[in-house]
């Protein structure tokens, strides 16, 4: 299918759903109202054969030449998947909202117009239910407005609003659709019934695929036409009529009216309008659902140079489902974007020439974006390479253009919680592939020890250092700048089998109120205390008493002992100067004799110990 990649979704939802835009065009004035003397119903229309319809028809003056068609299954049929039939129905000259507001759809004045494009929803409902179609079978699915100019009575010119519709089903409420035969036949009916209604203008077939020679909706041209074909075309303004047409290659796209259209360059086309013993009503250079211009009257440069506004440079984060549908499409991010917004580009709208990974960026050319969540590039015309890979930024698993905590966070919340948070999860919240490449530190996938390689150069470690580190570097910091009487043991002076275990610290000066500080310190950063050792020896002293001290410690510590150990100095009273103090808890076993083996294997003088069991 070509373009719009939700055009299947949004028309099995609400006609609302899409937001309005406008194409400035010069179109045939409405056809005849249709007066007629009986009312007729969807019921009646299905239960009349080809005949019938075609005797309602000219018994009405509902003639092709005036823009009627008889459709049937079978021309439904011959118009295929790759191609849209579109209805135009035109709205009374005012409406009156349900709160009492006059809106203007026609006017002389191009902003007696617009100023109200914000009530399209509620004309647009209105059409919908006047037309009559009975909704639980097929109805009328709302696209947008468009702005056409026309010539009037008086010679002159009028700006004119439309809308466009197509027919849509509630599929899950007629599973007897999904036969083709049937859903082509009530398609027809719906097609032939919609003409009945006061509101109609036209039908239109738009998405024309290529036909093969013999088409008979194939003009006579051979001669590709250009943009600069157009604006030498241009030169002669109102005096362009079909004949200076006609050596150009084009189909007549019309059902009823002539609609000549010329595929140009870049998506753009002319489509020439009207019956073709007067002169054109409207001959249009526009892109599809974008703004269009009358070339006789309207300045063709600018309206290209304004076209070159519509590029959108896109980062490709990953392939995704498409809503609830198994339809694949690409997830980018918008890098024009302040809050770096995420859009759907649809694999068809991207050169067979371009092989799309993640993290290469693109140069979008497009007619607009649908309102949806994410939103979705309308008719692509042009997808180009800006880079392969610029988008890959290593640590950046949130692709938000930058690398900190939060992209640890991210890691760690995918990895624990896959179903609100991984690929898959629901409103496209959850990781990209993208993230996933930029978050796999090492290469081997994404893990914990990425989210723990990222903090690590978030703190400008090493990537050889461990949580640990990182840890002791953060008590580190905090003793420095608080500047308390605390002091953090360099793993080299720690004995190997301990250096990555524990942290070890040294308060051996400290005040009470800077214990505190630290202790704070630790349950606000939610720091395990059990990976903090503190040492009670001095590692430049070479005293006796600090030497045993020290011995005793790593001692105590490698048997896993219940004691604690610690050099008492400074009292005046030389009883206890100098001593090496060992508390332990007396009810436990062996501790006492496995303290006493130390002392006796060390040859230590009982005269420097003092020790007592504690409760």
């Amino acid at each position: 299918m070509k373009k719009r990649i939700l055009a299947a979704v949004i028309a099995a939802m609400c006609m609302t759903s899409v937001a309005p835009g406008y194409a400035f065009a010069e179109t045939a004035p409405a056809a005849d109202v249709v007066s007629a003397e009986e009312k007729y119903t969807f019921e009646m229309v299905q239960n009349m054969t080809e005949d019938e319809i075609k005797a309602l028809f000219a018994e009405k003056g509902m003639t092709e030449k005036k823009g009627y068609s008889v459709w049937t299954k079978k021309k439904v049929a011959e118009v295929g998947d790759e191609q849209k039939i579109v209805i135009l129905l035109k709205p009374d000259a005012k409406f009156v909202t349900a709160d009492g507001r006059e809106i203007v759809n026609e006017s002389t004045e191009i902003m007696d117009i617009v100023k109200s494009d914000d009530d399209f929803r509620e004309q647009m409902t209105y059409l919908t239910d006047a037309v009559g179609l009975p909704k639980d079978k097929v109805y009328l699915a709302g696209e947008y407005g468009e702005i056409h100019t026309e010539g009037n009575d008086e010679d002159g010119r009028v700006r004119r609003r439309y809308y466009r519709f197509h027919i849509s089903y509630l599929f899950t409420e007629n599973e007897e659709l999904e036969n083709s035969d049937i859903r082509n036949k009530i398609t027809a009916d719906a097609l032939n019934y919609v003409q009945l209604s006061s509101y109609f203008n036209s039908i239109v077939i738009e998405n024309p695929i290529s036909y093969s020679s013999g088409d008979p909706t194939e003009l006579k041209g051979t001669k590709q036409m250009t943009l600069a074909d157009v604006k030498e075309l241009a030169k002669k303004g109102d005096a362009l009529d079909w004949s200076d047409f006609e050596e150009f290659k084009g189909r007549d796209v019309g059902s009823g009216l002539y609609i000549w259209q010329f595929e140009l360059e870049k998506g753009f086309f002319i489509k020439v309008g009207g019956v073709t013993d007067k002169k054109p009503d409207y001959i249009e250079l526009s892109r599809k659902y974008g703004k269009g211009i009358d070339i006789r009257t309207e300045d063709i440069d600018a309206y290209l140079k304004a076209q070159e506004a519509y590029y959108l440079t896109v980062t490709v984060l990953g392939e995704v489902k498409l809503f609830t549908t198994d339809y694949t499409c690409w997830l980018v991010r918008d890098d024009n974007s302040l809050y770096r917004e995420y859009k759907f580009l649809s694999p068809n709208d991207i050169g067979s020439d371009i092989n799309v990974v993640p993290g290469m960026k693109l140069k979008v050319n497009y007619s607009g974006i649908l309102e949806t969540f994410p939103g979705q590039f309308e008719d692509v015309y042009e997808v180009n390479v800006v880079s392969e890979d610029a988008g890959l930024i290593k640590g950046d698993s949130n692709c938000d253009g930058q690398v900190d905590m939060a992209d640890v966070v991210f890691i760690m919340q995918a990895l624990a919680n896959p179903d609100r948070y991984g690929e898959k999860a629901e409103e496209y919240t959850g990781i990209t592939e993208l993230g996933k490449l930029n978050g796999d530190m090492n290469g081997d996938g994404l893990t914990v020890g990425d989210a723990l390689a990222i903090q690590k150069k978030l703190l400008g470690l090493d990537e050889t250092e461990t949580l640990l580190d990182i840890t002791r570097k953060k008590i580190s910091d905090f003793i420095d700048e608080s500047k308390i009487n605390f002091t953090v043991i360099p793993k080299e002076r720690i004995p190997e089998k301990y250096a990555d275990k524990y942290v070890f610290i040294n308060k051996n000066y400290c005040t009470s109120k800077e214990r505190d500080t630290f202790d704070k310190f630790i349950l606000q950063n939610e720091i395990d205390k059990g990976l903090i050792k503190y040492i009670t020896y001095d590692l430049d002293d070479d005293h006796k008493v600090n030497k045993i001290v020290e011995k005793l410690y790593w001692y105590i510590l490698d048997n896993d002992i219940n004691a604690s150990v610690s050099r008492f100095a400074g009292s005046n009273d030389p009883k206890f100067e100098d001593k090496v103090v060992i508390s332990y808890n007396w009810r436990e076993e062996d501790v006492k004799e496995k303290i006493d083996a130390f002392l006796e294997e060390n040859n230590v003088d009982p005269e420097l110990v003092i020790s007592g069991g504690l409760e």
